[in-house]
């Protein structure tokens, strides 16, 4: 992949790739564009992105911190970083994201969702099921987990 039109070819190029779910060819470019220009805090998270569809997860929260300490009001940064030590089994430090997220954007169901697993897995079945309570508000149509859901009911 060359690209002679310097960050602003290379975003176009990682975009496109992206929309089109190629995350290594996305990634790659991204990586070009931050490295062409270091400032480019979008292109670091898409680039995150990107690395955690992938599975790499420990650098796409490297890139997701970069992201907060640039933009600390960066609620997706927060919320994806969460989903990464989600996946890495980190459950406190996901939690910690999730609520974090809901200090940058209460109420909100993509995050109420996952902290309610987190505070389950933690052994605070009130707490999750009161968290529970305020996803299914938040998520109005999307469904959340239907375990948790059935473990809360049976309260």
């Amino acid at each position: 992949m060359s690209c002679d039109t310097g960050p602003e070819g290379w975003r176009k190029k990682a975009d496109k790739a992206y929309a089109d779910q190629h995350y290594p060819e996305a990634a790659r470019a991204y990586s070009e564009v931050i490295r062409l220009d270091p400032n480019q805090t979008e292109a670091r998270f898409f680039l995150a992105v990107c690395q955690q569809v992938q599975g790499q997860y420990k650098e796409a929260i490297a890139n997701l911190n970069q992201v907060l300490l640039e933009e600390p009001d960066a609620y997706k940064a927060a919320l994806n970083r969460g989903h990464c030590h989600y996946a890495l089994n980190d459950y406190a430090a996901a939690q910690h994201d999730y609520q974090l997220v809901l200090e940058l954007e209460p109420g909100y169901g993509l995050a109420l969702n996952p902290l309610a697993h987190m505070q389950f897995y933690q052994g605070d079945t009130s707490a999750a099921c009161q968290t529970l309570v305020q996803a299914v508000e938040a998520m109005a149509g999307r469904e959340v987990d239907t375990a948790l859901q059935k473990a809360c009911d049976e309260r």
